[in-house]
């Protein structure tokens, strides 16, 4: 997406992690929050120090690709958006409707 202008990407940026974060406070997600802090917790009470290093760094690549996933995805819908209202905009029938 080099062709878009920065503060564009900045502001897509913005609104995929306010949408990400309002995702993540969802009602239907709550009782698979609660399943993994309790499998969080047995891990770390059973797991020695070198495993917990291992599945931390573990944790946060999983984290870090579903993040570029979401990332992604997110803007082939905004690309989709534009595809699709761009040239209703410059549609003659838009034009002399407004």
């Amino acid at each position: 997406m080099e062709h878009w202008p920065n503060w564009f990407l900045d502001a897509l940026k913005l609104r995929f992690d306010t949408s990400a974060l309002t995702a993540q406070k969802q009602y239907a997600l709550f009782p698979v929050h609660q399943k993994l802090a309790a499998l969080n917790d047995a891990i770390r009470h059973r797991a020695d120090d070198g495993l917990l290093v291992l599945l931390s760094e573990w944790e946060d690549m999983l984290n870090h690709k579903h993040n570029i996933e979401k990332e992604w995805l997110y803007m082939q819908g905004v690309q989709d958006g534009i595809r699709i209202i761009y040239p209703a905009l410059h549609s003659s029938d838009y034009r002399l409707a407004h």
